[in-house]
């Protein structure tokens, strides 16, 4: 990564910090900022474009900090622009599940292909700290949400099984620089998952 790359995430990372500044994620107090700074990380690890890992550290600004899609264009470009709307839920929906469903539909786009592996980064965050803490408090940890249990299940299981697990698996760009895979990472969703009945 050369040093204009550099550059270009570090002005990522500043706008997203200044956009969550005193935000914090729910029922745990923790800075928001930490949650784009590991969908970065995740995204940057498994091979992601520069333009990904801003968008995944921006993934958020448009949804919860009241930044607009020209701002993001604006600042960055329209390729990270694209990427964070196919990311942004349409909070103008009226129920939990019709925002869902918009954003599955926004996800499954061939054109928004680019935005998956951030999705991919951003749940399986959001999955990890739903587990741990269910690790800790048990069933109490679905009471911050603004849907059962049954049908958070349904959201992750429908991007893993169509989403992510579909057109990231034969997409050769997304090797990792680790030692997981995909489809290992799908595996140990689906396993957090029904280690929490869902």
């Amino acid at each position: 990564m050369d040093k204009i790359d550099k550059a270009r995430i570090n002005n990522a990372e500043k706008f997203a910090r200044k956009a969550h500044s005193g935000q914090t994620r729910k029922g745990s107090g923790v800075p928001f900022i930490v949650h784009p700074y590991k969908v970065a990380n995740t995204v940057q690890i498994l091979g992601g474009s520069i333009a990904q890992i801003q968008a995944a550290l921006l993934h958020d600004t448009v949804e919860d900090a009241g930044v607009t899609l020209d701002e993001i264009e604006n600042t960055f470009t329209k390729e990270v622009r694209d990427i964070v709307a196919a990311l942004s839920e349409d909070k103008s929906l009226p129920t939990w599940q019709d925002r869902k469903l918009d954003y599955y539909e926004k996800i499954s786009a061939p054109e928004n292909e680019a935005a998956v592996l951030v999705s991919l980064a951003d749940k399986m965050d959001n999955l990890n700290d739903t587990y741990y803490e269910w690790c800790v408090k048990g069933e109490e940890v679905f009471e911050k949400f603004n849907a059962p249990k049954e049908k958070q299940s349904w959201f992750y299981r429908v991007l893993i099984r169509d989403v992510y697990f579909r057109v990231l698996q034969y997409n050769g760009s997304y090797k990792g620089k680790g030692h997981h895979t995909i489809p290992d990472l799908t595996h140990i969703m689906a396993q957090q998952l029904s280690a929490m009945e869902m």
